[in-house]
């Protein structure tokens, strides 16, 4: 898309003009400098959502919880998280009631 295309460009030459790119940054500028123009790119796709800063995986959530139980008399094990990616797309409209994940 031209749009995305001029927008990155532009967005990249700033960094560039204004020296940033020049010395080192947390994790977290590079999500809303850098990766945030990357998954921008991905908007115009319908039933697909773009995560980024490592997300965790829900389906990874849900498999590793599948046999935990709440209990009332002892403690319940602590929620396990699922595996952390920097950038997750999930689909909606896939004909299931859970969405397909890939990253």
């Amino acid at each position: 898309d031209e749009d995305w295309i001029v927008h990155t460009i532009y967005s990249l030459l700033r960094e560039f003009e204004y020296v940033n790119m020049e010395r080192s940054h947390r994790e977290a500028w590079y999500q809303s400098h850098i990766w945030s123009m990357v998954e921008s790119c991905f908007d115009k796709l319908k039933g697909v959502e773009v995560a980024i800063g490592e997300s965790a995986s829900l389906g990874s959530k849900r498999r590793m919880n599948k046999n935990r139980h709440i209990s009332a008399i002892t403690s319940a094990p602590r929620l396990k998280c699922g595996y952390k990616c920097d950038l997750v797309f999930r689909q909606y409209d896939n004909g299931h009631s859970i969405s397909l994940e890939f990253g």
